[in-house]
């Protein structure tokens, strides 16, 4: 089955079937904040539903049950699923990765100096990619959760981050009205990032 969903600034939350166009079930509402910019999205393998804003709430796509409430009470940015969809990460402050079958909180992230926005896996799930208020943007390898380098060169806040599809380049958005792209290969190489093409 495919199925659409949509999460308004209320905390509604509805999910319909993209074959028939119909609501297939009712989702609890998140907590609703003026300002709180929502995330929503679905697993790669199509198993879980996320939805984030003030807390993330985990729902099994196929029972409409609710898996996980995360962080209640705590604003939180886009999160993102690990493409295997064992892993969760959810951004804000710290950013904080957890196991979705258990619920078990594996890694805290926390070098970041403000709110984070965003985050990314490449395709791989060799790499997470997160950015936000700070104007940094941060890669981390996710079997050790250690930070692998800081990215500098936006002059304002940095919204959204993604991997191109053949995880060979790093896109980033900002508030300064540049999107920036970046090349994977130097920071295999450790090699802080300093310059991009905008």
């Amino acid at each position: 089955n495919r199925f659409l969903a949509a999460l308004s600034t209320d905390g509604v939350i509805k999910i319909w079937s993209a074959n028939t166009g119909k609501e297939i079930f009712p989702l609890e509402p998140l907590a609703a904040t003026a300002g709180a910019a929502p995330g929503l999205l679905f697993s790669r393998n199509g198993k879980w539903l996320v939805a984030c804003s003030v807390g993330c709430k985990v729902w099994n796509v196929q029972t409409g049950r609710l898996h996980l409430n995360l962080r209640p009470g705590k604003s939180a940015g886009r999160p993102s699923f690990s493409p295997d969809g064992k892993f969760l990460v959810v951004p804000g402050v710290p950013i904080t990765v957890f196991e979705i079958a258990t619920g078990k909180e594996i890694a805290l992230l926390t070098t970041h100096l403000d709110f984070v926005f965003d985050t990314a896996y490449s395709s791989d799930g060799k790499f997470l990619a997160t950015a936000g208020r700070d104007q940094l943007v941060k890669i981390w390898d996710t079997v050790l959760w250690r930070e692998l380098t800081t990215i500098k060169g936006h002059s304002n806040v940095i919204m959204s981050v993604a991997f191109s599809p053949d995880d060979q380049t790093l896109l980033t958005a900002s508030v300064d009205q540049t999107v920036k792209f970046w090349p994977v290969s130097q920071w295999l190489k450790q090699t802080p990032l300093t310059r991009a093409d905008t």
